[in-house]
């Protein structure tokens, strides 16, 4: 799972693509939990 980027949108400020300000990153991992304790499956076809 990806990061997670915990901030605030606000007008973009510099650039038209500066519209996000990051106060903290959190690891995909530690925000959802470990993939191994949510009961999914990935099943390819076979």
């Amino acid at each position: 799972m990806s990061t997670v980027f915990v901030g605030e949108a606000h007008p973009p400020q510099g650039g038209a693509d500066s519209m996000f300000t990051v106060k903290n990153p959190v690891l995909g991992e530690k925000a959802a939990g470990p993939v191994e304790e949510t009961g999914c499956k990935m099943q390819w076809p076979a």
